[in-house]
């Protein structure tokens, strides 16, 4: 909390982005000392805005009043990884989150009006066309607005437990080298869906609009949020948010249904 004020009092920074293993997989202790750490930048009066990262299975409608309070010390934005709509994804990637954990915690966030980013690999070399109609269930009328998600391929990184698989199963590159720049030197089950996977690739690499939107939604939101938390005892402006949030929603759901029919 000492580094946080400098900050502020010398540098005049108002934003963070709190990268804390105990308020992503906090347990008890944990949402203990993310409450102490609320209330002490409540108490010292530091305006600030911070992002977090949560793991879905941790969090509940139990945490009602610590996202408040969360809300309250400045949080405006949670990232969560939920990688796979099926349980089979979720196992390959070693998830503790089940699909239902992942469902309910989108329910809670929304009602919290809490900005939040969703990690999605959509592509894995073990997916069959069953999972990919699963995954694109899962995205829309929730987080399939973007047409990132339905893009993502997995990408693999040093230290990767499903490495070793890849290996065994013969399907990780023989030219595989975790300096390489390359995350996708690996062959896939189904080479229908290898094809598929690289060209729904080529979406986020032709189509600079799909990264600009992602962008653009951080900062729509960052603004909504600002706002609502200057001025959101003004009953006038609260209800223009209002207004103005339904008119997005509107536009999201129609973008998230187009996206869900393209695939």
């Amino acid at each position: 909390m000492d580094e946080i004020e400098f900050l502020v009092k010398k540098y005049n920074i108002h934003t963070f982005d709190f990268v804390d293993d105990t308020i992503e997989d906090p347990g008890k202790l944990g949402k203990r000392r993310v409450r102490e750490i609320c209330e002490e930048i409540i108490q010292r009066n530091l305006d600030i805005y911070f992002t977090v990262r949560f793991r879905a299975e941790n969090w509940s409608e139990k945490d009602d009043d610590l996202l408040k309070l969360l809300i309250k010390a400045g949080l405006e934005k949670v990232l969560i990884g939920f990688e796979s709509g099926n349980q089979k994804g979720l196992t390959l990637f070693n998830k503790r989150a089940t699909v239902e954990d992942n469902l309910r915690v989108v329910e809670l966030l929304n009602r919290h009006k809490i900005f939040t980013s969703y990690g999605f690999i959509n592509f894995h070399p073990y997916s069959t066309f069953y999972d990919l109609r699963d995954n694109a269930n899962f995205l829309r009328g929730k987080i399939g607005y973007n047409l990132r998600r339905y893009c993502t391929r997995l990408e693999l990184y040093s230290g990767a437990a499903i490495k070793e698989r890849l290996k065994n199963d013969g399907l990780l590159s023989i030219n595989y080298d975790y300096k390489s720049s390359d995350p996708y030197a690996y062959e896939f089950v189904n080479s229908s869906i290898g094809a598929f996977a690289r060209e729904m690739g080529r979406i986020l690499k032709d189509y600079q609009e799909v990264m600009d939107w992602e962008i653009f939604e951080i900062v729509l939101y960052t603004f909504i949020y600002r706002v609502r938390r200057k001025f959101g005892d003004d009953v006038r402006i609260s209800k223009e948010l209002e207004e103005f949030e339904n008119k997005i929603q509107l536009i999201k759901r129609e973008i998230d249904e187009n996206n869900y029919i393209f695939l």
